[in-house]
């Protein structure tokens, strides 16, 4: 099953609520449809990125989702602009060197805990507070 994520940004992961595709740990954050688990359009966080799959085009996440990116958050497209595409590149290329983001932790605060859950739910509360934190 693919998903699909609007109003996407790459990060919130670590407090920050952006960082540059360039950067590792690459969950995803934005609004989800298509998966039945969540409300359409609920904020979630995905789980660590760990492939991107050219033939249909989707992001796949350490638990094995698969989803397809619409629009970026405007704020967070006017700060890194081609930001997909960028992403895409520091995917591929840390595969061509064999890297691997299966270690990463996406969320800071389950730092004691290993990254072992699909997507969570996020509050528009979280997720405001996220954004809006200096």
């Amino acid at each position: 099953m693919i998903y699909k994520l609007e109003q996407w940004s790459y990060g919130a992961s670590n407090g920050d609520s952006f960082l540059a595709p360039e950067m590792r740990k690459p969950g995803l954050c934005g609004k989800v449809y298509g998966n039945s688990k969540f409300q359409e359009g609920l904020h979630i966080i995905t789980s660590t990125i760990v492939d991107y799959d050219a033939g249909d085009n989707t992001f796949i996440t350490k638990s094995g989702s698969k989803y397809q990116l619409g629009e970026p958050d405007p704020d967070y497209a006017n700060v890194f602009p081609n930001a997909k595409n960028r992403l895409i590149k520091s995917i591929l290329e840390k595969k061509d060197h064999g890297e691997t983001n299966q270690g990463d932790k996406v969320i800071p605060f389950l730092n004691e805990q290993e990254n072992d859950f699909d997507d969570i739910e996020v509050s528009d509360e979280m997720m405001n507070e996220w954004l809006n934190d200096d």
